[in-house]
């Protein structure tokens, strides 16, 4: 039986036909591609996976993730083999309710400290000076700007905590490190609180939004996960900017030096904290 080769050009020297659009058979007749219609029930359970459950799972794994670690740190010695042979006595997720349970969420000293940090981030965000820059235009056209002034906060921030170190403990009696003693504090009180900052945000990306790219996806637990607004802005502030950067990962250098003067503290025998 004759065969047919498949080329790239539209005829071969020796007659052989080239593939084109479709498929080739043995006798070099061109067959249609038939395309097999996509099955709905698979589509359907491809998007409850991806817009409703992987956004329920991080939501909750993330947080509780969080505590864990810290609870195997502070009371485990760093053992996860501790920590499940604990967990293990009352069921996992009934151990989990009950270190919940033990973390004051809301204690004073931590939404003080938490609050007072709110308010000197921002200040000096809209207080520093630095140059204007744009971000990428969106897609719909609108152009994001900035005031490039995060490493100018960056280092007053560091600075301000350095003299506070110093200031702090001959005045008061207290210590930085009273951050360290009630960390779980702060880990408990910030994850509630950002979740009253997503539904406030949630609502004003519908209800009141800074630009045009805004919206929703028709799915309530996607559009909490994903956010309804790409660049909400609240009196002129850029929450993105103030979340992840001045307030997010000024915190980063500022949990290392409390950890590490933690550390001196414990080592020389200082005690300042009288937490």
């Amino acid at each position: 039986m004759r065969r047919h080769k498949e080329l790239n050009g539209e005829v071969a020297v020796d007659g052989w036909r080239k593939e084109k659009n479709g498929r080739i058979d043995h006798c070099g007749n061109e067959l249609k591609d038939v395309r097999r219609k996509p099955d709905v029930g698979c589509s359907r359970l491809r998007q409850f996976f991806l817009r409703t459950f992987v956004p329920l799972f991080l939501m909750s794994f993330t947080p509780n993730l969080v505590i864990v670690l810290w609870y195997t740190a502070v009371h485990c010695d760093g053992s996860f083999v501790r920590l499940f042979q604990i967990l293990s006595g009352d069921g996992f997720l009934a151990g989990i309710g009950r270190i919940w349970v033990d973390i004051h969420i809301a204690s004073p000293i931590a939404v003080v400290v938490i609050v007072g940090y709110l308010v000197w981030a921002l200040v000096l965000m809209v207080s520093l000076p630095g140059p204007p820059v744009e971000g990428p235009v969106t897609p719909n056209g609108n152009v994001p700007r900035y005031r490039d002034n995060g490493f100018a906060c960056y280092v007053v921030t560091m600075l301000a905590f350095a003299v506070l170190a110093v200031v702090l403990p001959r005045w008061t009696g207290y210590s930085v490190t009273i951050v360290y003693d009630h960390f779980d504090e702060f880990l408990g009180t910030l994850t509630i609180f950002t979740h009253f900052l997503c539904i406030f945000l949630h609502l004003k990306g519908l209800l009141w939004p800074s630009t045009s790219d805004c919206g929703t996806s028709g799915n309530l637990i996607f559009d909490y996960y994903w956010g309804t607004e790409l660049y909400p802005r609240v009196a002129g502030v850029d929450i993105k900017v103030f979340t992840n950067c001045r307030f997010g990962m000024t915190i980063w250098p500022l949990l290392v030096a409390i950890f590490t003067l933690k550390v001196f503290m414990h080592k020389f025998g200082i005690f300042l904290s009288m937490s």
